[in-house]
């Protein structure tokens, strides 16, 4: 008690008592401005007022263009403006916006009096001023300094106060009277705000001073994270760039159905009150609006994405838009949340929420007894965004603070989560809250082949940039630079030694560049060393790769016990292997960890940590490949055995028969759960007793490790081992066990250098899982599907290809497979002077093609087959569009089932008199017409005219 008291004394009150004048006495002089500047009644809000405003009116607003008017308030001040007519409760930096627009007789929105404290704009604009800097600089001054600057607010707003008189004519006898008013609160404030007044204040107005503090001290903290450097473990000097100068729109799918998101408008999701999947470009028939779902669960939403895709790349530029102003931002639905809380998975900081908050906002706000109720009851009373970053890199102690915030905010609608994770966690976490929450679930596919070279730049020398387009051009589609961390690599490794690049990289051959020119960078360094440099410098190279071997173990244990920090024995370990073998343990730890700050206990600590969960894996993957290189491992079942014995070794103590037959339990639940799905896992933990649940009792689970065994694949394909052809088959069987399906296997022949018994031992368990229904296969994936398919059961395929080059000999491959769907985008929305489809839809098998998008001329559209239900065609001249309208008119009774024509016409390659003819009748036709401008907009009507069917 005594503790508390002495805590509560020390609690300095000098920026909350400004704060309060500010807001109150401040205030009320821009509220009496804006009452005498406007000839406004009380009863009519400001928006109305603003909107009548006779053309005599000399107010700003009358200034703005129609736009303007428009982004004059955003959402939250037009709704305080609606619900309050009488401008009483409208804050600071309300106030001082309403008189710029609504006073009569003020200087123009641009003019310098606004700055010019000698007259009344500038004068109110030092009010707000001063509100401003209370509230983001967070000043700390003596008792004296604090009467010095109370006394000199006080004649601020006097001054303000007489400019008012003097511009709008006020009577003497009213500028008097608030004068003592604004004096006597002042004084009041002063002499008498002390922890029983704060006690005494009711709870809204403690709620406003939370809000406050909590976002200022936030925006504070959260600035450190606008600046990162992805490599930093390249490097020795940092090159650390702001995320809103190298941050890329990255592709997201909602899923289940695939269909495209705006990664600026991923808010969306989790404000709307439809969440209904939005209308894809080639599907009009989704165009109509459809009737709002109320739901009141609170939002929750799911990013998925492998490693290095940029999940905390987009996390990290949201909350960077949260410090804007809300004009500026790009993102899209941030303005309706009070507060964004940032949290990783990957800390150890808090267990709980109430503990969580009292680490990341101000002290001054759990200090008893100013609020006299925990931070939760107030958070809960404001509209939270929650960015949870890294589900699948959840500790012990992480793991109870997501689960405790999943039982805080299940109750309340204020609250919204977005949280990313990899694939192999998505389901979990999902079954575990679909009752309490309304979800949402994306996928991040990463950086559009457009961008990829934009991307790339910002982190080129001038020098290479030609050699490095020239390169990512020559990768196409490829799925490995998908992935902005892999694009980073390769121009990191590019500025320092461009001969290293090969056209067949795969991400095993990239990330092993990586970790080999930091061992080199690692050995020069130690080389040049005054100190290090002169102890056995023709062993060196040696002792280098002891201690990494070391690393290896130590990530293999890490990765297994879902920690990217070094344990204190990891750490102690490594620090002992270096100094055995005379090596700096700061440098050689430096080379390949980062020091990342954490808070335990609001004790500040740094912690080595690998830079990337992928580099973690790899290093794991290395261990596994130096076990069964130096064929330490049986042959049978090495990678398996290796793994458990890590696993358990370091976390299962032999506790008797009870401790196996749990073991027993939960591998039957693992079984159970690849038919069951990850509900029933998660309830038959929670059935069994407390302590057996815990980390020490858990069963290996595999679907975490999927990342690992797609490593040690890669690398099974380029080094030699005794046992090769046997170790492939197992990782392809545990990589089977992860619960990996046809989109993976193509995924993983792409990703490597696959030979005879790699696609073999792949097409086993195609062959015992087969895909359900058709296997979508595109760009990226065509040349793995016609190594892989021969060796699998006859399968349906969906062939979606985007790049404007086809290599038709590749597709002819495929035509011994029943096509469902063929769409060649580039075609259909860019289509060249010549039909390029013709010769792709002559190559497939058609009888079964359900779906057609492309470019073909008018005598290919007979090879079209009467099963055909949607077809999607452009346009391209003058001479097409004379003929194709024809052509499809003759073939559509053939056509039965076709009851969706989609025709695309870019308007400026075609002329209006060359359409001789309209399209035929079918269920729904849809016309594109694209590059209109308003030169073209005359013609657009008229091939729309001539177009249009008969039927209307």
């Amino acid at each position: 008690m005594a503790a508390a008291t002495a805590a509560a004394a020390a609690v300095n009150y000098s920026r909350l008592k400004l704060l309060c004048i500010l807001e109150g006495p401040g205030a009320a002089v821009l509220s009496h401005a804006l009452t005498r500047g406007t000839n406004k009644t009380a009863a009519v809000t400001l928006l109305d007022y603003l909107t009548s405003l006779p053309n005599t009116s000399k107010a700003n607003y009358r200034t703005l263009s129609n736009k303007d008017k428009r982004k004059a308030f955003n959402r939250d001040e037009e709704k305080q403006i609606a619900n309050d007519p009488s401008c009483q409760s409208f804050d600071i930096t309300l106030l001082h916006k309403s008189i710029r627009l609504a006073c009569e007789n003020v200087a123009g929105l641009s003019e310098k009096c606004w700055q010019d404290d000698a007259v009344m704009e500038g004068l109110l604009t030092k009010i707000k001023d001063e509100r401003n800097k209370v509230v983001h600089e967070r000043p700390k001054m003596t008792d004296k300094e604090f009467l010095d600057k109370a006394e000199e607010l006080k004649n601020l707003f006097i001054r303000a106060l007489q400019a008012v008189k003097d511009k709008y004519g006020v009577s003497d006898a009213e500028t008097t009277n608030i004068t003592d008013i604004i004096t006597s609160q002042i004084q009041e404030i002063c002499q008498a705000f002390d922890d029983n007044v704060i006690l005494q204040m009711s709870f809204e107005k403690k709620l406003h001073l939370f809000k406050q503090e909590s976002v200022s001290h936030l925006r504070e903290i959260y600035k450190q994270y606008e600046y990162f450097d992805p490599v930093s473990f390249l490097s020795e000097s940092s090159k650390r760039v702001h995320i809103q100068t190298v941050f890329s729109k990255l592709v997201l799918k909602q899923q289940p159905k695939s269909l495209d998101i705006d990664s600026l408008d991923i808010l969306k999701y989790l404000t709307a009150e439809s969440q209904s999947s939005q209308p894809s470009q080639l599907q009009p028939s989704q165009l109509q609006p459809s009737q709002p779902v109320q739901d009141k669960r609170p939002r929750l939403a799911v990013v998925s994405g492998v490693a290095g895709s940029g999940k905390t790349t987009l996390l990290t530029f949201i909350l960077s838009e949260w410090l804007k102003e809300e004009s500026d931002r790009r993102v899209t639905h941030l303005e309706e949340y009070d507060i964004v809380l940032r949290m990783l998975c990957r800390d150890t900081d808090a267990e709980d929420l109430e503990t969580f908050l009292g680490l990341v906002l101000p002290p001054s706000l759990s200090s008893l007894p100013v609020f006299n109720a925990s931070l939760v009851n107030y958070l809960k009373h404001c509209k939270v965004l929650f960015l949870i970053d890294g589900l699948d890199e959840q500790n012990s102690t992480s793991k109870k603070l997501i689960t405790n915030i999943v039982n805080t905010t299940k109750y309340n609608k204020n609250f919204s989560i977005l949280t990313t994770s990899r694939p192999e966690r998505v389901n979990q976490f999902l079954a575990l809250t679909q009752e309490d929450y309304k979800q949402s679930q994306m996928s991040i596919e990463g950086i559009p082949v457009t961008k990829r070279m934009q991307f790339a730049e910002q982190y080129c020398t001038s020098t290479n940039k030609d050699r490095v387009k020239e390169f990512m051009r020559e990768q196409g589609n490829k799925t490995l630079f998908e992935l902005p961390l892999n694009i980073i690599f390769l121009v990191t490794l590019f500025e320092e030694n461009p001969n290293f690049i090969t056209k067949n990289i795969t991400p095993s051959i990239l990330y092993t560049h990586i970790h080999e020119w930091c061992i080199e960078k690692l050995r020069v360094r130690i080389s040049k060393d005054p100190t290090w440099g002169e102890k056995k410098p023709r062993t060196l190279k040696m002792r280098i790769k002891r201690v990494v071997k070391e690393m290896y173990q130590v990530a293999l244990r890490g990765l297994l016990q879902d920690r990217l920090n070094l344990s204190d024995e990891g750490t102690e370990q490594l620090t002992d292997c270096c100094e055995r073998e005379d090596l700096p343990p700061q440098q050689v730890l430096g080379a390949f960890f980062t020091l990342r700050l954490s808070i335990t206990n609001r004790v500040y600590e740094e912690n080595y940590s690998m830079p990337h969960k992928g580099m973690l894996e790899y290093f794991a993957a290395r261990h596994i490949m130096q076990h069964l290189q130096d064929g330490s491992l049986p042959g049978s079942g090495a990678i398996r055995s290796l793994l458990e014995a890590t696993f358990y070794d370091e976390s299962l103590p032999e506790q008797g028969v009870f401790r196996r037959l749990l073991q027993g339990v939960f591998q039957l639940i693992s079984l159970l759960q690849l038919h069951c799905g990850s509900l029933l896992e998660s309830r038959a933990i929670e059935s069994l007793p407390q302590d057996a649940a815990q980390p020490q009792t858990r069963p290996l689970d595999l679907r975490g490790l999927r990342n690992l065994f797609w490593h040690v694949a890669g690398l099974l394909t380029t080094e030699e081992t005794p046992n090769r052809s046997e170790n492939i088959k197992e990782v392809i069987d545990l990589l089977a066990e992860t619960g990996a399906g046809w989109d993976e296997w193509l995924s993983l022949v792409e990703d490597t250098d696959y030979n005879e018994s790699f696609l073999q031992a792949i097409a086993h368990h195609v062959t015992e899982n087969p895909p359900d229904g058709t296997v979508r296969i595109t760009d990226n994936t065509l040349a793995s599907a016609v190594a892989l398919l021969p060796r699998t059961p006859a399968t349906t395929v969906e062939l979606w290809l985007y790049n404007e080059k086809k290599n038709v000999e590749t597709v002819l491959a495929m035509s011994d497979y029943h096509c469902r769907e063929l769409c060649l985008w580039h075609h259909y929305w860019h289509p060249g002077s010549i039909p390029a489809s013709d010769t792709v839809l002559r190559a497939i098998h058609r009888t079964c093609l359900e779906e057609f998008m492309g470019h073909l001329g008018a005598d290919c559209v007979a090879l079209l087959p009467e099963c055909l239900n949607e077809l999607y065609l452009a346009v391209s001249s003058d001479e097409h569009a004379a003929s194709l309208p024809a052509a499809l008119t003759r073939v559509a009774s053939s056509l039965p089932n076709l009851w969706r024509l989609a025709i695309h016409v870019p308007v400026a390659t075609v002329t209006p008199a060359s359409v001789p003819s309209p399209l035929p009748d079918i269920s729904m036709v849809v016309l594109v017409l694209s590059g209109v401008n308003k030169n073209l907009m005359k013609e657009a009507c008229q091939v729309a005219a001539a177009l249009q069917p008969t039927a209307g």
